[in-house]
């Protein structure tokens, strides 16, 4: 069984994805380069933190895995944010805002999967 903190951590990363109004965010393009700045920094401090070494090798190979995919999504989110900021026509910013909410999607859904791995006995 893992500790709640992992719980805990996963759960407050997942709110911090899924909190914002993203629909008024992605109608401007700083705001929303601000937003993925601070989800990055939120990963660090919530899921970057975690001792993935303490767990069991299956677990931590797997859980090393998930997170390097977040980061990954994470790191294209910040990229699609400047890349929104940079966008002339409305179809162009149309399709980046897509891939941004895209992108959170599946950070929702790793964060799901984790939570289901962790999830507290009572």
């Amino acid at each position: 069984m893992l500790s709640p903190l992992y719980f805990q951590q996963v759960s407050a990363f997942r709110q911090a994805v899924t909190m914002p109004d993203w629909d008024a965010i992605l109608t401007d393009a700083a705001a929303a380069q601000a937003i993925a700045q601070e989800l990055h920094q939120t990963f660090r401090q919530t899921l970057g933190s975690l001792e993935i070494e303490a767990l069991e090798a299956t677990a931590a190979r797997a859980w090393q895995s998930v997170l390097v995919e977040i980061d990954k999504q994470l790191r294209l989110l910040a990229m699609d944010s400047l890349f929104l900021a940079t966008a002339r026509q409305s179809t162009t910013f149309a399709a980046r805002c897509q891939s941004m909410r895209d992108r959170l999607t599946l950070l929702t859904r790793y964060c799901d999967g984790l939570i289901a791995q962790v999830e507290p006995v009572e």
